[in-house]
């Protein structure tokens, strides 16, 4: 009895280090989540990603002095890869208002190298952060600026993760190409 408990408790061992704890539906492919923006409807999102794990209803923006309904959409589980997509829900159709998409371990890729970051200047477009750097592990898009009066759309990209190497790229959008606004690449 004991070995047949032994031996289930390494298979399970096995296939949660194969396969994680946790993980996100396979519809979360770097092309969709590249693809999701602000103001797409809440049925985009479903036909994108599939029904979501969890949904909560709350009031949002109340420390900016604009209150207003959301509803968020949870996929995955902390602190493994997770997903959540905030909706305004004050109107009849629910509006991505912002979203993040956490995908758990990693350091930097090996394109970080002192070269290319150093090639990195407030203005360039995303797509030579990609060309220099690759697809980004991390994804979110939000509100920036909203305590200074003049809120903005901001993109963060995320490479490598905390306590290691990491790097974020912030955009703004401009005439629908994201442009960086700040960045910044930490090594230990």
């Amino acid at each position: 009895m004991e070995i047949r408990f032994v031996c289930r408790a390494a298979v399970c061992a096995i296939a949660l280090g194969l396969g994680g704890c946790v993980t996100l539906p396979t519809s979360f492919t770097t092309q969709n989540v590249m693809n999701v923006h602000q103001g797409m409807g809440s049925d985009e999102i479903l036909k994108m990603f599939g029904t979501p794990k969890n949904v909560r209803q709350a009031v949002c923006g109340a420390s900016t002095g604009k209150s207003w309904s959301c509803t968020t959409w949870e996929y995955g589980e902390f602190p493994y890869d997770r997903a959540s997509f905030t909706f305004d829900s004050d109107s009849a159709a629910l509006i991505l208002n912002n979203f993040e998409v956490y995908r758990s371990g990693g350091t930097l890729p090996k394109s970080f190298t002192t070269e290319n970051v150093m090639k990195v200047h407030q203005g360039i477009g995303s797509d030579e952060i990609l060309t220099l750097f690759g697809t980004p592990k991390n994804v979110r898009q939000a509100v920036c600026g909203a305590s200074t009066g003049r809120p903005w759309t901001c993109t963060t990209w995320e490479y490598g993760e905390f306590p290691y190497d990491r790097a974020s790229f912030t955009f703004a959008e401009d005439g629908g190409t994201l442009i960086l606004n700040n960045f910044d690449v930490q090594r230990k």
